[in-house]
C-alpha cells in the first residue's frame, strides 16, 4: 500500500472519531456513536464500491481501509479488497487475503465462496470442497455453493456425485428465478 494512502486512511479515522458525538451519558454515547460508525461505514462501502467500478481503484482500496480502520471485521471491505487484488492480477495474494479474511470474519459465506471460487481457479479442488461444504452446513439451500462443491467435485474426478450436486444446484437456480 502506498505510504500516503496509509496515513490519509489514518487521519481519516482520526477525523471521525473527533467527530463523534459527545454524550454526556455513558451508554448513550455508545449506542449514538456505534450508530453514527455504522452510517459512515456504508457511506464509505458505497464510495469504495462506486471508485471500484469506475476503476478507481487506489480511492477505492482507501475507502475500504477506512471501513476497516472503524470495523476491523467488515466482510464486504474485506471482499471488496480482494477484489481490488485480483484485479492487479495476483492470485496468489488475493488468495491469503481471503484466507485472512474468512478468520477475521468467519460467519461471512460471501467470503467462504469467494475463497472457494479462488481454490478452484488455483486447481485446489479440496479446499474449495471444503469451503463450500462449511456453507451447505448452514445454508443447505445455497446454490452457488452447491455449484462451487460440484465443480470441486468434478475437478477432483467425482463426476457421478459432481453431476447431482450440480444439479441440485440448477434446481434452486430456477426455484429462485421463477420468484
Amino acid at each position: 500500500m502506498n505510504r500516503s494512502v496509509g496515513i490519509c486512511i489514518m487521519f481519516l479515522a482520526l477525523l471521525l472519531a473527533a467527530a463523534l458525538p459527545k454524550n454526556t451519558n455513558a451508554q448513550d454515547a455508545s449506542a449514538s456513536d456505534a450508530r453514527e460508525i455504522k452510517k459512515q461505514v456504508r457511506k464509505m462501502l458505497k464510495s469504495g464500491t462506486d471508485f471500484f467500478d469506475e476503476g478507481l481503484v487506489d480511492s477505492a482500496t482507501a475507502q475500504f481501509q477506512g471501513v476497516l480502520a472503524l470495523d476491523s471485521v467488515n466482510p464486504d471491505a474485506f471482499y471488496y479488497l480482494a477484489r481490488v487484488t485480483l484485479t492487479h492480477g495476483d492470485s496468489a495474494a488475493t488468495l491469503a487475503d481471503l484466507k485472512e479474511a474468512v478468520v477475521k470474519a468467519p460467519r461471512s459465506f460471501r467470503l467462504k465462496r469467494f475463497l472457494a471460487r479462488m481454490h478452484l481457479a488455483l486447481n485446489e479442488p479440496a479446499e474449495a470442497q471444503k469451503l463450500a461444504e462449511e456453507v451447505l452446513m448452514i445454508r443447505q439451500r445455497d446454490g452457488e455453493a452447491l455449484y462451487l462443491k460440484g465443480c470441486a467435485l468434478l475437478m477432483a474426478g467425482d463426476s457421478a456425485q459432481a453431476v447431482q450436486i450440480l444439479g441440485q444446484a440448477l434446481e434452486i437456480t430456477e426455484a429462485r428465478g421463477k420468484k
